[in-house]
Formats: C-alpha cells, structure tokens, sequence
C-alpha cells in the first residue's frame, strides 16, 4: 500500500490514464478513493474509451475493481439499472452487460434480474446482413453457466435452422476460451441436442468450426503449398500485371487489389512494375505503383525509390519507406539516419525509424530518441509511431533500446502496443521497477499476467 500512496493523479492525468487502461488509474483509486473521479470512472463505464476497442476488448473486470467495494456502489448500481431502462446509443453495451454480471455474481440480486431481462428480452431473429449478435450472451453465460448457453445455443439454432449461412457466437466466445468451461458445455449440449433440434443446429455448427480447424491444423506440407499456388494463380488471374499497371494509371484507389498483387507476384512481375516506377512521373501512379511494395521487398534497389523517399509529399514518402523497409542495404539504414538527422517534419514522419533496423550502428537508439522526444503527437500519431518503434525494436532486441520502449510507454494510448513494449522489455532484461509496478494493475489482462510470470 504504500507504494500505492506515491500514486496521486490530477483530474487531468487520471482522465488520461483511465482512457488508456492505465494501470495508474487503478493505483490511485486505490490509494485515494473515488470521491474526486467517480463521475470520470462511471462515464469510464457507460462509454467505450479503448483507443481501439474491437481488437482491445472493454474493459468490465478492470472498471468493476474501482467501485466493488466502494462506498459510492450503489450509485454505479443505480446508474446502470436506468441504463438497461433505457439504453443510450452511445452506450458500450457489452461493457455494461459484463459488468452486470460480474456484480450479479457478487451477490446483487436486482442487477442479476435486469441483466437476465435484457438478454432474454431480444428476439435473436438475425439480421439482414447476416451479421447479427445478441447483446450480452457471454456475460449472462458468465451468470448462469449451462442453463444460459443452452438456451442461447436454442436460439441461435433456431436460426441457423431458418439461415444456415447466419452469423452466431461460437461456444469458444461463450466460455471465454476456458478448455474446461468448454468442455463441460460441448457435452451438456450434446445430450440437450439428442432431443432438441434448434441446439442440434447449432452443435453442427460449432462442430464444423471445429472441423475446419483440425483439418487446418493436420494439413501436410504439400497441401499447404498446392493451396497456396492456388491462391497465387487466383490473384493473378484476376489482377495480371499489365492489369495493375493500367489500374495505377487510372489512379485506382483499391489500395488491397495493389497490396495481393504484391504478396503473390513473382519477380518479373515485381521487376516490371518498378521499372514502371522509374519512368513514371504522375505522382498518384508513383503512389498506387508503390503500394505495390508495401509488405513486399522490391527486387532491385531503384534509384527512383530514393527520390520518392524525400518526396514533399508524405503519402508519397511513406510508401517509399514501405517498400525500403523490407530491403536487406546498408544504403537503406544510412538514409533513414540522414533523415532522422536533417530532414524530419513532424510525428507522421517517424516511421522511417524502421529503415534503420536492419543494419543498425552505435548511436542510432540515441538518435532516435532525440528525435522522438522532440515531437508532441496526437493519440492517433502515438500510436502508429509506437508501431515503427516495435518493428524496430523487435528487429534489435537489445537492452539498448530501453529508453525508445519508455517513450512508447509513455506516449501510446493502446494496451496492445504497451503490453507488446513491456514484453520486450522483460525478454531483454531492461523492466524499471516503476513500469513493473504500474503494469501488476493495468486494464490488459495479458499485461497483468505478464507480470505474474515477470514476479514469479
């Protein structure tokens, strides 16, 4: 605890860290309470705040231990009973409904009623567009165990029965992954699908999710390879070369049509569109011909490429650096120092960090963080200089690179990438004891068990 006490954050620095998943955040309320923030923690609650949500999840467990054994409970419980009454489209559904449940199965009989009412009150009818999810199906899973997926997996059967092709919750997302969860659900529906044909439907579902899955895992080395020249012959049947080039010229702006050709093209087809590349003057060619390059290595080292990589446009610029960054040169790494050096405009130019991975020199972990401690990005910048830094550190994975990992630390407002930096930081021995403390109460689970194994 009295390492939690050094915690205290102003209203500023806590709306920040409470938005990021900060495991300061969490510190200070348990060091200081909630009286001066529970309006921010409880608006924390209602609104998803992830820098991205779909791929960082919400936040319930984390939210849930600031105001559990609050004296300020029960106004979070009477908040979220009017919200299931009457549910704001601003409202992170999921996240209220994970949080009901996790306070229903802590004894609050009244939010266990309304979350149940929620849940059941939906039609699960499906949708249009075949893409539909009932509302809060793990979190009232997570309340009533088996008799819930039950009559969810009857539901969502009911209709697959009517749309075989329809889009439902796998038992793996209603179990949370849980191996034992699953397995005692897989056999209690089993037996329920003996004699309920809509559970049938969806026991056939989910027995084909795992079917596809075994018979990806047991393909031979062969197969692989016959499925992937298959792939290869499919886009390039549709997207030839001279397609692609005539597309460029047309200024086409189905960036992913460039990015398969790229990926499966062999070399004379890589080669013919560099050379393309080299005589083209119209910059929106240059920058759809580019994109070419962007997760492919280019097969010769064009000169043109340089002078794109300085080009007054950024789009332009980056999209050089795209192709550059997979390429095996020293020329490379000594562009991007040169760049660093004299050349830099802002944070959206950072990312030629990653040109100097490959061939790294003394001094270039300084260099960097000179140049990253004289920029003030937005989230949105952080973020995706925090990428290149990754890229860049991975590649390097040297103790070295401690302080570049402390600016994404500080800077980036996403757990991933946060989590991904204190992992290189563990694995590379450089963990400060202060980003040790702070990471045991982040909102990332992986991160707060990553610091379990990190303790012992």
């Amino acid at each position: 605890m009295a390492e939690l006490e050094k915690i205290a954050l102003d209203s500023a620095a806590f709306a920040r860290a409470l938005r990021e998943g900060r495991g300061a955040a969490l510190m200070h309320v348990r060091a200081h309470g909630l009286a001066d923030v529970v309006q921010a923690v409880l608006s924390a609650c209602l609104e998803e705040q992830a820098y991205d949500a779909q791929c960082e999840g919400h936040r319930a467990a984390w939210l849930y231990l600031m105001f559990k054994d609050a004296p300020e409970y029960d106004l979070f419980h009477r908040r979220f009973i009017a919200e299931f009454a009457d549910m704001s489209e601003d409202t992170s559904v999921e996240q209220l409904c994970e949080l009901a449940s996790l306070m229903a199965l802590d004894g609050d009989t009244e939010m266990a009623r309304v979350l149940r009412a929620f849940v059941w009150q939906q039609d699960f009818a499906g949708s249009e567009t075949d893409t539909f999810q009932a509302a809060g199906c793990h979190a009232i899973a997570m309340l009533d165990g088996l008799s819930a997926i039950a009559e969810i997996a009857r539901r969502y059967g009911r209709m697959l029965l009517a749309d075989p092709k329809a889009f439902v919750d796998s038992l793996d997302a209603l179990t949370d992954e849980n191996q034992e969860a699953y397995a005692a659900a897989f056999a209690g529906l089993s037996t329920l699908a003996a004699t309920d044909p809509a559970v049938a439907a969806y026991m056939v579902a989910e027995q084909d999710r795992i079917d596809d899955r075994l018979r990806e895992g047991q393909r031979g080395e062969a197969e692989k390879a016959a499925r992937k020249e298959w792939r290869r012959t499919q886009v390039l049947g549709e997207f030839p070369v001279d397609k692609i080039l005539a597309a460029a010229k047309e200024r086409d702006n189905a960036r992913g049509k460039f990015l398969r050709f790229g990926k499966w093209s062999d070399e004379a087809g890589l080669t013919a569109v560099l050379r393309q590349l080299e005589v083209e003057e119209d910059p929106e060619v240059c920058l759809r011909l580019l994109w070419v390059f962007c997760r492919t290595t280019p097969p010769f080292m064009a000169e043109r490429l340089r002078s794109l990589a300085m080009h007054p446009d950024a789009r332009l610029r980056h999209a050089a650096w795209d192709a550059w960054r997979h390429v095996d040169d020293p020329q490379v790494a000594e562009f991007g120092r040169q760049y660093l050096r004299n050349s830099i405009a802002g944070a959206e130019d950072a990312v030629v960090i990653e040109l100097l991975s490959k061939h790294p020199q003394a001094g270039d972990e300084a260099l960097i963080l000179n140049t990253l401690e004289r920029l003030h990005p937005g989230a949105t910048q952080a973020h995706d200089i925090g990428m290149s830094i990754l890229r860049y550190c991975e590649e390097r994975r040297a103790p070295s690179t401690v302080d570049i990992l402390h600016w994404l630390y500080r800077t980036n407002p996403c757990t991933i990438c946060r989590c991904d930096a204190v992992k290189l930081m563990v694995e590379t021995n450089c963990l400060s004891a202060r980003i040790a403390l702070e990471c045991q109460y982040d909102a990332r689970g992986a991160t707060r068990d990553l610091m379990c194994r990190h303790n012992g």
